[in-house]
């Protein structure tokens, strides 16, 4: 099975898992989309898992999932994967700065390389990467744009 397309409000994503995981949740438009897709590929999605997390994302839309509670194993470097893993420590609803997350990564001097490892998340929303600002609070870049980023914002705010 390839990985399932779902229509969101923010924009169309194609969403692919295993059996025991999600691997990829990416905006089909995203620049980073076919590369995601090319990591997937060679994995035959598990219909069972993509139901789920399809299921999630719909609930998470409608305001009535706040957390996602569901195996991931995005594929990267292990800086990457802290960086991935900060992101998942992230509440619903808040926001943190780009240097925040260097800093919890143990990495304060980091920033630019944890804006490139976030800006190539290749598990938007689960990964919640649009909780990620500039140092001043502006929205900075976001894989589905910067109007995605401020309806998942918008979003949350209303439903916290």
């Amino acid at each position: 099975m390839k990985p399932v397309l779902v229509s969101t409000p923010a924009g169309t994503l194609a969403v692919g898992a295993t059996a025991t995981a999600v691997v990829m949740c990416d905006y089909t438009h995203s620049p980073h989309f076919s590369a995601h897709c090319h990591d997937c590929a060679p994995l035959e999605c598990d219909k069972s898992m993509t139901d789920t997390v399809v299921a999630r994302l719909l609930e998470y839309f409608t305001g009535t999932r706040t957390a996602f509670n569901i195996p991931v194993a995005p594929a990267g470097t292990p800086f990457r994967q802290k960086v991935w893993a900060a992101l998942a420590e992230i509440p619903y609803g808040s926001t943190v700065s780009y240097t925040d997350i260097a800093a919890a990564i143990g990495q304060p001097r980091a920033v630019r390389a944890v804006a490139q490892a976030i800006a190539s998340n290749p598990i938007n929303i689960i990964l919640p990467c649009h909780r990620v600002v500039g140092k001043n609070g502006q929205l900075t870049g976001y894989a589905g744009g910067i109007a995605a980023k401020k309806l998942l914002l918008r979003l949350e705010k209303e439903h916290l």
